[in-house]
């Protein structure tokens, strides 16, 4: 008799913690898919627009390095390079 208890005490524990398992599981894969919505929006409108989300990201360095490469020829560091004004770079 006791060991039929400790049985049916023993699927009961194992049905109770399959159940708080289960429980972990679902609130973590939740909030998994629910954190980018609690997050914020900042990279939201990067997926919405990411032409204008580009342009604001790379317009400062884009515009200095062009203004430097333009002149050069697309070289950062040209040898023997003739510019159109006779200026000479070495």
């Amino acid at each position: 008799m006791a060991q039929k208890r400790m049985i049916q005490r023993g699927k009961k524990a194992q049905a109770t913690i399959f159940i708080v398992v289960a429980l972990i599981i679902v609130a973590v894969v939740l909030a998994i898919l629910l954190y980018p919505k609690l997050k914020g929006g900042g990279e939201i409108d990067a997926i919405q627009n990411p032409q204008t989300y580009l342009e604001s990201c790379l317009k400062t360095p884009l515009k200095s390095n062009l203004e430097k490469l333009g002149p050069t020829g697309g070289e950062f560091e040209p040898t023997g390079y003739v510019q159109y004004q006779a200026k000479v770079w070495d």
